[in-house]
């Protein structure tokens, strides 16, 4: 499913639908498809479907979660809990139906906790990517999952570097913190 982003006055600006060839994925489908457009757009061409990897955007079947004994991670835990736990889940999702719509309405918060400086960001990202790698290693995915997490890694870096930036620091600081950001994920 997608979602329109509106405005703090309720006008919606933009909309994001999914773009997929159908609208019913199953078996291989599910990890060779869906779960890699989920996490980031290919790598190789850029093509984006368009999906969504965040808890608003689907529907969880009861006895997937309670087969898989699932639940999510805290933000306090992990950076991005959305990725992290539904990476987590999508080990045991047999089937997949995809909205070409967008339902969900989310309005742009400028002081939300995702759009708040936080010193020790770039080491939650950090910990979010090596965390990520290691759950998929331990749920046997494809390597390409693997890859695809190196979109998200790159974003919320190039996130925190903007957030870093417009910080309240003279210039001369401003250089030398950002310069201890340094993309690495080892």
């Amino acid at each position: 499913m997608g979602l329109g982003r509106v405005n703090q006055k309720g006008k919606l600006y933009t909309t994001c639908v999914p773009q997929v060839e159908k609208e019913y994925y199953c078996g291989d489908e599910v990890q060779n498809y869906i779960l890699p457009n989920l996490i980031s757009c290919d790598p190789e061409n850029g093509n984006n479907c368009r999906l969504q990897m965040s808890a608003w955007s689907m529907l969880y079947s009861m006895n997937l979660i309670k087969e898989n004994q699932w639940h999510f991670i805290s933000e306090r835990k992990i950076i991005s809990e959305d990725v992290y736990s539904l990476l987590d889940l999508f080990s045991g999702v047999k089937s997949v139906s995809v909205i070409k719509d967008y339902l969900y309405f989310y309005c742009i918060n400028s002081s939300s906790l995702t759009k708040s400086y936080r010193p020790d960001c770039y080491q939650k990202i950090k910990e979010f990517y090596l965390s990520s790698i290691q759950l998929c290693e331990k749920k046997n995915y494809s390597n390409e999952i693997k890859v695809r997490l190196i979109g998200p890694y790159l974003s919320f870096t190039i996130a925190a570097l903007k957030q870093e930036s417009i910080r309240n620091l003279s210039g001369t600081n401003k250089y030398g913190k950002s310069s201890t950001i340094k993309c690495s994920m080892s």
